[in-house]
């Protein structure tokens, strides 16, 4: 485009001015020009200023009517398998720790978060095409040691193998977390086995393939806000840690809960990332209510439904994985939540295993040593309605 030479707006030399009337006679030609009044002049300017403030208006409505919109920030807590990781909480005991939360409100009502370390400004992560140069990156970046590296890295072939893992961001959270620490100290030299390990009070450390797998099937982004129910070792949290500023985590355990949060804060320093995990003790049927909405869930103790709670504080479009089925095997499921125009929810279940493979967790405990099944919680909501008669 060129200006008109008349009154200095864009224009078109082969269809003129729509502004002044200014018309080109042609290329090497004199050009001619339209007379117009300025009364005219005046009110076609007008007219191209009032389209471009009602453009601005719409444009500004369009996003403040938005309900759904995610910002980004710029800135900087039982279950397992049966041989797994930890189990769910008792409510409202100990505080949360971990990331950083304003006094603003998020989409749908949600309490605004600030990670205290973006995991995404990293400049660098740990290469996964050469067990050479990962080693290297390894020992220069991080505390961990050469035999359990080898370790790590020959059970991530296998994990690949068998396509438990089939993103490279994925695999790159398993890598760097460091399975050894959240093992007890006389199974730590096994720590890269494939195998669920004991931790104490009747909990287990799920195995490298099931954290894996579950973990992939997630989808998990940075901006997402993860919960997971069954803190246990704290070993799934970490590699969800690697994945997402948001990561919540609640155990049943309260002796459990105190000895993962001193894990957490010996490995603090070394591994900042860490420091968004907000962890409680509590009965994790119910979830994170104050936190809620979450774009993912994941269960890592068996039970033989999905709790309604968590259902509830789960996105549109968001993903839950959880074993579901009695006590003599679990199927683990991977549910996505849809919800239609007109407020209905619909599940989508698969299979993560295809069918494939039954597994054992730990029970979704509810404290006292009960344990949450649709027979008692149908029981418990009954009573509960029955009592505020």
């Amino acid at each position: 485009m060129t200006s008109c030479p008349e009154c200095g707006f864009e224009y078109v030399p082969e269809k003129g001015c729509g502004v002044c009337g200014f018309q080109a006679e042609g290329k090497g030609k004199a050009a001619s020009h339209q007379p117009v009044s300025p009364s005219s002049r005046f009110q076609s300017v007008r007219i191209s200023l009032a389209l471009a403030v009602l453009f601005l208006a719409v444009a500004l409505g369009v996003y403040l009517g938005t309900p759904y919109r995610r910002v980004l920030p710029s800135s900087p807590g039982g279950g397992g398998e049966q041989g797994g990781s930890a189990s769910p909480g008792i409510m409202g005991q100990v505080p949360s720790h971990g990331a950083g939360v304003t006094g603003n409100l998020g989409k749908a009502g949600q309490t605004t978060l600030v990670p205290a370390f973006d995991i995404t400004q990293r400049k660098e992560l740990p290469p996964t095409d050469s067990y050479e140069r990962y080693l290297q990156w390894m020992l220069k970046n991080t505390k961990q040691t050469e035999p359990f590296l080898k370790a790590k890295w020959e059970r991530s072939r296998e994990i690949l193998s068998r396509q438990d893992i089939v993103e490279d961001r994925v695999l790159q959270a398993f890598l760097m977390a460091p399975r050894e620490e959240f093992c007890r100290p006389y199974n730590r030299k096994n720590a890269y086995a494939d195998a669920a390990m004991p931790i104490g009070y009747g909990q287990t450390i799920s195995g490298p393939h099931m954290v894996s797998r579950m973990t992939q099937n997630l989808r998990v982004e940075p901006y997402h806000r993860v919960l997971e129910i069954g803190t246990g070792s704290g070993y799934q949290a970490s590699v969800l840690a690697e994945l997402s500023n948001f990561v919540f985590t609640i155990e049943i355990v309260p002796e459990l809960t105190q000895e993962t949060d001193e894990i957490y804060k010996k490995l603090e320093t070394d591994y900042p990332q860490y420091k968004n995990i907000k962890r409680k003790n509590a009965d994790g049927y119910y979830g994170w209510e104050e936190y809620a909405p979450f774009d993912r869930i994941i269960v890592t103790c068996g039970i033989d439904h999905i709790p309604p709670p968590l259902l509830q504080q789960l996105t549109p479009g968001g993903i839950m994985v959880i074993p579901v089925g009695p006590p003599s095997g679990q199927t683990v499921m991977k549910v996505t939540k849809n919800v239609a125009p007109d407020g209905s929810v619909t599940l989508e279940r698969e299979d993560i295993f295809h069918g494939r493979r039954k597994v054992i967790f730990v029970p979704f405990t509810a404290g006292k040593g009960e344990v949450h099944s649709i027979e008692k919680d149908l029981q418990k909501k009954d009573s509960e309605k029955k009592g505020q008669k």
